[in-house]
């Protein structure tokens, strides 16, 4: 399904990164619930894992320059 592609098609693992530090849990003390924080793009950490790379940066940089512009198309 398309939103299933999408998440493949930005998935950065593709072009030989990882980011840890994406999100938290917070359980409630009283009702024992879990609630996932995500954190801000600037906290999270970054490590270059090449050999996990399977997308070349130049078909990265189309994908998302075309993923942009269906967007954009979409919200208009």
């Amino acid at each position: 399904d398309g939103t299933m592609i999408r998440q493949l098609l930005n998935r950065e693992t593709y072009i030989g990164v990882e980011h840890y530090g994406m999100t938290s849990r917070q359980i409630d003390s009283d009702s024992g619930d879990v609630l996932i924080v995500r954190h801000p793009r600037a906290r999270w950490q970054r490590r270059e894992v090449p050999h996990l790379r399977i997308v070349s940066d130049d078909l990265w940089q189309k994908t998302q320059a075309r993923l942009k512009e269906c967007r954009e198309a979409y919200l208009k």
